[in-house]
């Protein structure tokens, strides 16, 4: 007597729904947590079947084939109507029921109400669709490091280092991608590893790198390097941006300033330059020997205080400056 008062306590304190059905697949027990889970009355479920409770009728057979396959079945989905109509997912475990002759004489199981879980996991997954389209879209090549090696990349990291799919790349280094030396003449591993050192204490890195694609060829990179925390382990979010292009244009800048440079520092004629108040800042050789002065000598003084021209051309020079700050054009004009 007092175990079944202890067992019913069990059986109506149960946060789950169990249930019983006879071979045909009528309800004969149904737990009072039925109420809260599906709304409906426990004993308004006696003796009907559990097929009318299936929003798919159909996956009561699917069921059934498994459970007379192996006897028991373990985490199940279905989805079942509620008595307000509204649907629900739920997870099932059960076994069938042998009598004392050892016929089935019917299944017995477990009913856990999934419902948010799956709407937690069909979000995530809308959340990883959306952040892998936005990867994929990118046009930098981003992949995950743990340690140093590759475990996952976007398309554009395939294109920029010229392989053809990702087996090529995961489980390799960027090392595997870089020369021996990097052009300040470092080690390409040993400058690495600094910076993955730096980016596991939580500096964000950023930083140029020349790679190698698959066949060889040198290109050049910005490189940004994150760390990121993935089940509690050290990650590396990096992207990588081609900058070979830009670099291209940047040296031809550089050479081409180098010669402007050399043509105004020989040039014949005496060239030099001053802000709006008359404040040398570069002149040229011919400049130097027309003054009299080397320009470092001269630099960031006053056209003025130095008295280089007589009184009456440092008004007229005046004059021109004053021009030149309301952006008017001069010249050419004489001084003596």
């Amino acid at each position: 007597m007092e175990n079944d008062e202890k067992y019913r306590s069990i059986f109506e304190s149960l946060q789950d729904v169990y249930y019983r059905t006879d071979k045909d697949g009528r309800i004969t027990i149904i737990s009072p947590s039925v109420r809260a889970r599906a709304g409906y009355n426990p004993e308004d479920l006696i003796g009907r079947q559990v097929t009318d409770f299936y929003l798919n009728p159909s996956d009561r057979e699917i069921f059934k084939g498994k459970l007379k396959k192996s006897g028991i079945i373990n985490d199940y989905e279905i989805q079942l109507k509620r008595k307000d109509g509204r649907v629900i997912d739920v997870s099932v475990s059960s076994n069938v029921v042998y009598g004392k002759n050892g016929a089935p004489m019917g299944q017995e199981g477990i009913l856990r109400d999934i419902t948010e879980r799956k709407k937690l996991e069909a979000a995530l997954k809308e959340s990883e669709e959306r952040h892998r389209t936005i990867i994929e879209s990118a046009n930098d090549a981003m992949f995950l490091l743990f340690g140093e090696q590759f475990i996952d990349c976007n398309s554009v990291t395939l294109s920029m280092f010229g392989c053809e799919n990702k087996s090529e790349i995961i489980g390799h280094t960027p090392f595997d991608f870089s020369p021996e030396k990097q052009p300040d003449g470092r080690n390409s591993k040993e400058k690495g590893l600094e910076y993955l050192t730096a980016a596991g204490k939580g500096i964000p890195q950023l930083f140029y790198w020349k790679h190698f694609r698959k066949d060889g060829t040198p290109f050049d990179v910005q490189v940004s390097l994150n760390r990121l925390i993935l089940g509690g382990k050290i990650h590396f979010q990096t992207i990588v941006r081609d900058i070979t292009d830009q670099r291209i244009a940047e040296d031809k800048l550089k050479s081409s300033e180098e010669r402007l440079k050399i043509l105004f520092e020989y040039a014949p004629d005496a060239y030099y330059l001053m802000d709006l108040k008359g404040n040398f800042i570069d002149g040229n050789i011919a400049a130097e020997n027309i003054l009299g002065s080397k320009k470092d000598d001269l630099t960031e003084k006053n056209l003025f205080s130095l008295k280089l021209l007589s009184p009456e051309d440092q008004v007229k020079a005046s004059k021109l400056l004053k021009k030149n700050v309301k952006c008017m054009g001069t010249g050419p004009v004489e001084f003596t």
